[in-house]
C-alpha cells in the first residue's frame, strides 16, 4: 500500500492493505465538472461474505456527474453480481441491469435480472423472472433502503401458476382468517425484511404468501427435502404468513397460522402453526379436516 490509514480512517485499512490490478487513468482541471477518470481493475476485496471474499472487477470511464460503467462484478463461490449501466456519484444515483446468481446449497442456486434505479439510500429494482432452481416466480420487483452495513427491504412476485381443484377452491375460499387477504394476496409471495453484512451478517424477513401449490416447483422440493418428500408433497397448497431468520450459518423458521390444502388421493385441510430449522421441522399444532375427519395433533420430522 502507498499508505495505510490512521486514526478515524483506521477501518479503511483492510482496503489499502489489499492487491489490485489493472489500470486507472486521470484527467483533471482541478474543478469537479472538468475532472474524468478511466478505469479498469480487479482485485480481491476485504468483505467476508457467503462463500468468502469476493473477487471484485471494474471497468468505466467518465466524471463525477456520469460514470459510464462497461462491466462491475462482485463473484465468490456462492454468488455472482454484474453491473452494467450508468452512475451518477455526485448524487448517489444509478441506473441499468443487474444480473445476479446466489447459490445456497451445492445444487440449488437462484438467480433474476433486474432493471435497476437507485437514489442515494433508496434501491428499486423489477426483474421479469426470479428463479430459484424449477420455480419461476415472475414481475418481480425490490425495494431496498440502506443503512451503514444494514438494509431494510421489500419484495414481491407473482407465484407459479397452478391449476386447482374445485375442492382446494373451496377449501381455501372457506377457510378464516385469511378469506379477504385470498382475493387480493392470491398468487404472490410478498417478503419484507433487513439484512447485515457487517460484523455478524444475517438476514430476517417476514414471508406473505397468496395460494402457493407445492406442485410448480417438484426440483425445488427435491434438493431441499429429497425426491420422495417432493412426490409427497406434491399435492399440497398453502397461504399464510411465515418468518425467517439466518446468520449464514443455521437457518430457522416458524409460523403461528398457515393454511394448508391437500388435494391428493385422500383429500384434506386445516391450519397448522410450526417451527424448524435445517434438518429439522416441528409442527406444534394442526387442526385439520381429512377425508371427512377432524385430526389434531403435533409432530417432529427430521429430514436432510
Amino acid at each position: 500500500a502507498l499508505f495505510m490509514p490512521a486514526g478515524r480512517l483506521a477501518s479503511l485499512a483492510p482496503w489499502f492493505d489489499a492487491s489490485y490490478s489493472g489500470s486507472l487513468s486521470l484527467s483533471s482541471d482541478l474543478s469537479a465538472q472538468g475532472s474524468t477518470a478511466a478505469v479498469d481493475l480487479t482485485g480481491v476485496i476485504p468483505i467476508n461474505l457467503p462463500g468468502g471474499r469476493p473477487r471484485a472487477s471494474l471497468a468505466a470511464s467518465g466524471s463525477l456527474r456520469s460514470l459510464a460503467v462497461r462491466s462491475a462484478s462482485l463473484r465468490n463461490q456462492a454468488m455472482d453480481v454484474a453491473f452494467s449501466g450508468t452512475l451518477s456519484p455526485a448524487s448517489l444515483g444509478a441506473a441499468g441491469k443487474l444480473s445476479a446468481r446466489y447459490e445456497v446449497k451445492p445444487g440449488l442456486s437462484a438467480s433474476a435480472e433486474f432493471d435497476v434505479s437507485v437514489s442515494g439510500p433508496s434501491w428499486f429494482a423489477y426483474a421479469p423472472l426470479i428463479s430459484v432452481e424449477d420455480c419461476l416466480l415472475r414481475d418481480g420487483t425490490v425495494s431496498v433502503e440502506l443503512s451503514g452495513s444494514t438494509a431494510k427491504f421489500y419484495i414481491e412476485a407473482a407465484l407459479p401458476a397452478a391449476a386447482s381443484s374445485a375442492a382446494a377452491e373451496a377449501a381455501f375460499r372457506s377457510l378464516e382468517p385469511l378469506e379477504a387477504a385470498a382475493d387480493s394476496a392470491f398468487s404472490r409471495i410478498v417478503m419484507e425484511g433487513s439484512a447485515s453484512i457487517g460484523a455478524e451478517p444475517y438476514v430476517e424477513t417476514a414471508i406473505r404468501l397468496g395460494v402457493a401449490s407445492f406442485g410448480t416447483f417438484p426440483g425445488l422440493l427435491a434438493s431441499l427435502l429429497g425426491p420422495a418428500s417432493a412426490r409427497a408433497l406434491a399435492p399440497l397448497s398453502v397461504e399464510g404468513e411465515f418468518s425467517v431468520y439466518s446468520d449464514f450459518a443455521g437457518l430457522s423458521y416458524n409460523s403461528s397460522a398457515l393454511l394448508l390444502v391437500y388435494d391428493g388421493p385422500v383429500n384434506g385441510f386445516g391450519v397448522a402453526s410450526f417451527s424448524g430449522g435445517l434438518g429439522r421441522l416441528d409442527i406444534n399444532s394442526v387442526e385439520a379436516t381429512v377425508a371427512g375427519y377432524d385430526v389434531s395433533g403435533s409432530a417432529s420430522v427430521d429430514y436432510g
